[in-house]
């Protein structure tokens, strides 16, 4: 799995938790990176994690990724969060695998993205307080 905009690693985590092989931790704050490895080596969970420091969107366009996650957790600094475009580059970006679910965490006065993303189909959308998340899967 991926967990995008990682910042401490705690979607990722729990994912490891519930049974997930791996998880790819993207985050690009260097301040935050160093809570990420520490959570992991807490853990004990180092080798089933491959944290990479760089801003995501960056390495989808130049396809910096390996493909075939199942499950793409993304939670974006609300602030400035990507959005759709996010969403359109992780369809185009080959890196899903056969049924592969994107989930974007987002705050629920902003706009989803649209039902559609080519190469991505919402499937529901669920809010909790101030928080919306997006389900999607690969059609």
């Amino acid at each position: 799995m991926l967990d995008a905009f990682a910042g401490t690693g705690a979607l990722g985590f729990e994912a490891l938790s519930r049974g997930a092989a791996d998880v790819t931790f993207v985050e690009a704050d260097t301040r935050v990176l160093a809570f990420l490895r520490r959570n992991a080596e807490t853990l004990e969970v180092t080798a089933r994690c491959l944290i990479l420091a760089e801003r995501v969107e960056t390495l989808l366009d130049r396809r910096g990724l390996e493909g075939g996650f199942d499950l793409v957790l993304a939670d974006p600094p609300y602030a400035s969060g990507p959005g759709e475009s996010f969403l359109r580059q992780v369809a185009a970006s080959g890196i899903l695998s056969a049924g592969a679910r994107v989930v974007f965490q987002r705050d629920a006065r902003t706009l989803p993205a649209p039902g559609q993303v080519t190469g991505l189909e919402q499937v529901r959308t669920a809010r909790y307080g101030r928080t919306c998340l997006d389900f999607y899967s690969v059609p």
